[in-house]
Order: C-alpha cells, then sequence, then structure tokens
C-alpha cells in the first residue's frame, strides 16, 4: 500500500498537498492551526485536551473540547479521513508530514492565531525586497560598461523587472534607452516600459511606448511581436473602456496566421470578461486546463492568477481553490508582486460574499500596500472589490466613497467603464440603497 505523503505549505495562508495532489487551503485559521500541530507531532499521537488548550487557549476546557470536535470534522475533510486518525482521546497524522514555510515577510499574514506568532518572528529578518534589490543592481553596474547587456537583464527576467517599485523598474528601463530600434531587446524594452506606465496609470505614455514598438516590430517583419503588441494594446484597451478598439485588435489576433494560439486565447476570455460575460470567460479558462500545462512558468502563473480572480467573482469555489493552489504552487512572492497581489486581491473577493467584515480589512491592508509602492491600477482594483465588501458589510456611504475614488482615478487616468465594471458599479449602488 502506498505511504501516504502530506505536505503543508505556509505563506500568507495555509495549503496542503498528498503524494503530489492539491487539496487546496485550510479552511479557516482554527482548521490550519490544528494541522500545524499535528504536523509537528509527525506520526505520534497528541491529546485532545492538550490539542484543544493549544488551539483555542482562552476557552474554558469544555467548550474548547466541543469547538475542536467542529475543527477535526472540517480538518478530515480538508485533508481526508484516511490522513487524519481521530481516536476517542487522541488524534494523529497517519501520513508522512512535512511543513515547507516559503520565505517572505507575509508568512501567516493571513492568520491571527498564536500557533503562527513563531513562524511570522522567524520571517521578519527577511527583505521581501531583497532579491529584487540585488537584480537592481546588478543591472546598474552592467549598464555601466554595456548598456545593451543591462537591457538583455531586464528583457530576460521580465517578472523581477515589473516586481520592482514602479520607479524603480522606470529608472533602470530609462536607464538603458536603446538608441536605435536595431539595439538589441529594442522592442522588449518598449513592451516592458509600456506595462509598467500603464500599471501607474500614466496611459498617454504608454500607449506612446506600444507605438515605438509596434514600429520596431513592423520594420522587422517580426509577427510573433507584433502579435505581443496587439495583445497588450487590447489589455489597454479594455482597461479603458474602449471596446471599439478592442474588438478590431481581438478580430485582427483571431484572423491572423501568425497569431500565437495562448495570446489569441488570452485575447478572447479578457474581452468576455470585461464586456460583462463571466460565465463565458470561465468556461474558456476551464477548457484550457490541459494545454496550459506546457507553457513557462510565467505564462501559467498568469493564466492561475487571473483564473484565480475570475472564478472568485464568480463564486465558482471549486475552480477558485483548484486555480489559486496551482498559482501558489509557482508564484515566487518576493519577485512575482503583480501575481501575487491579484491573488491575494481573489482571496479578499471571495470573502465579501461570506465575511465581508474580514475581507475590508484584508483588502484595506492590500490597497495600502500597493499605493505606497506606485502600483496605482492594481490598488484601484483593490478599492472597486474593497466598495462591493462596504457595501455587502451595510455600509453604504463609506461603500459609495470608496467607488466614487476608484472612478475618479480611472477618469483621471483617461479610462471610461466596462459593462463589467458598470454591472459592478450598479450592485454596490443596489447594496448601499441608492437608486
Amino acid at each position: 500500500m502506498e505511504q501516504l505523503a502530506l505536505a503543508l505549505n505556509l505563506g500568507e495562508f495555509l495549503w496542503a498537498e498528498a503524494n503530489g495532489r492539491s487539496l487546496g487551503r485550510a479552511p479557516n485559521a482554527s482548521v490550519a492551526a490544528l494541522a500545524v500541530c499535528l504536523a509537528e507531532a509527525g506520526q505520534e499521537a497528541r491529546s485532545r485536551a492538550t490539542l484543544a488548550a493549544a488551539i483555542y487557549p482562552s476557552a474554558d476546557r469544555e467548550v474548547a473540547l466541543t469547538a475542536l470536535r467542529q475543527s477535526v470534522r472540517r480538518l478530515r475533510q480538508w485533508l481526508g479521513e484516511d490522513i487524519v486518525d481521530a481516536r476517542r482521546e487522541s488524534i494523529q497524522f497517519a501520513a508522512q508530514v512535512t511543513i515547507c514555510v516559503r520565505e517572505g515577510s507575509l508568512i501567516a499574514a493571513g492568520y491571527s492565531h498564536p500557533t503562527f506568532d513563531r513562524f511570522r518572528n522567524q520571517s521578519v529578518a527577511a527583505n521581501i525586497h531583497e532579491p529584487l534589490s540585488a537584480f537592481a543592481q546588478i543591472v546598474r553596474d552592467v549598464a555601466a560598461i554595456d548598456k545593451d547587456s543591462a537591457r538583455g537583464l531586464l528583457a530576460g527576467a521580465p517578472s523581477m523587472t515589473k516586481g520592482l517599485l514602479p520607479h524603480q523598474s522606470l529608472s533602470l528601463l530609462y536607464l538603458t534607452n536603446p538608441k536605435s530600434r536595431k539595439d538589441a531587446y529594442a522592442f522588449e524594452h518598449c513592451e516592458m516600459i509600456s506595462w509598467v506606465l500603464f500599471m501607474m496609470g500614466r496611459k498617454r505614455e504608454a500607449e506612446e511606448w506600444i507605438a515605438r514598438g509596434s514600429r520596431i516590430a513592423h520594420h522587422a517583419k517580426r509577427y510573433s511581436q507584433l502579435s505581443r503588441i496587439k495583445s497588450l494594446r487590447l489589455f489597454f484597451a479594455l482597461e479603458c473602456g474602449d471596446l471599439g478598439t478592442a474588438r478590431v485588435l481581438l478580430a485582427e489576433l483571431e484572423s491572423s496566421k501568425f497569431g500565437q494560439k495562448l495570446i489569441v486565447n488570452n485575447a478572447v476570455a479578457a474581452f468576455a470578461w470585461n464586456t460583462g460575460h463571466g460565465e463565458t470567460a470561465l468556461r474558456l479558462y476551464k477548457s484550457r486546463l490541459g494545454s496550459i500545462r506546457g507553457e513557462s512558468r510565467a505564462d501559467r502563473l498568469h493564466f492561475w492568477a487571473n483564473a484565480s480572480v475570475l472564478s472568485a467573482e464568480s463564486y465558482d469555489l471549486e475552480f477558485y481553490y483548484y486555480a489559486a493552489s496551482e498559482a501558489m504552487k509557482i508564484v515566487i512572492p518576493e519577485v512575482d508582486v503583480e501575481h501575487y497581489s491579484l491573488l491575494r486581491l481573489a482571496e479578499c473577493r471571495l470573502a465579501v460574499l461570506t465575511e465581508p467584515d474580514r475581507a475590508c480589512t484584508m483588502i484595506n491592508a492590500l490597497r495600502t500596500e500597493l499605493e505606497h509602492q506606485g502600483r496605482s491600477l492594481l490598488a484601484t482594483y483593490c478599492l472597486e472589490a474593497e466598495a462591493l465588501a462596504l457595501a455587502a458589510q451595510n455600509q453604504p456611504s463609506f461603500a459609495l466613497a470608496a467607488w466614487r475614488k476608484a472612478q475618479a482615478f480611472r477618469a483621471n487616468s483617461g479610462f471610461r467603464n466596462t459593462p463589467r465594471l458598470l454591472a459592478m458599479g450598479a450592485k454596490i449602488r443596489r447594496l448601499a440603497g441608492v437608486a
């Protein structure tokens, strides 16, 4: 009989795998704390009284034991009855178990339970920006000798380039500006700088760099680059509410014999999502589960992060937990800052429907962090989600204020509302009791 192997992965939340199969995220903080306590005992049994005192330290003994029974039931539902050996007086794991703590400053940030305090304390010294700071310094050192090579470093590590604070990314990109469209990585340079500017809400400048990249690709007759730049323009058009341009670009991508399948599929799903057809977009994502496995880590992470947000918006719990679990296997929070932020936002969006109080706290913390970093568009996503949470929490004036603030950013940046955003605004006003 195959030996069961249980892996508990602790990042912002606790996730589990059994023999390589994802079991998703712990259902709540108490169950997560229980899993950690049992894991630290290995395959040794721990008494129910000891566990109850550890998991519910402020509760009376009988109350704690009753609550423990509920947590054990949910633990077995999460991990499986064959993994959790629950007896009358004791509980243990019937599997080889390991705990993997993801390095970074966000360890157990989703839990306030005291069980996780020591993990948080151990991670305080870890600087989440240290790898990125080292990368930035290397680029600067190389640029002092050869700007083409430095530009190649930025183009070859787009996740790290985008993971830097936006003003840091721009500083390095401006430092390595190509002098000619024939210079090495001139196209990739335009592609990256337009993305950074757009995520800062600087739409006009971003479009100027996109136009430069398009001219480079046209002149060199690099059709794969043309597909990429059209895909980027499509994303920008959708965010800006320019649906006419988005339709034209989508038609061009779908009809091009040089179009890359992944880019076209992403474009079709993005168009459906932003035009208010979330269920259609969700079906498109689900239809691609087999093909995405062969793509690069960056493309898979982009896919799973977006799938997590979409399924959370649609309240498709089964697909959300699957997508989020797949993303958490490959995300590097210290580097993949944008995608990790989307995963955190997806968790918040899901909590809006079930725990609006907790959702407000989580979203506010994430928004504040992103605003401080200068990631204005991501912060606006958070503000829109916060408005929903506040409306669900029966705080209409605060909900409407948050929504108006998000709308003001979009208007000031030259964006218009998409059907998806119009529907979101209508829902907020309805929950807030405004006609």
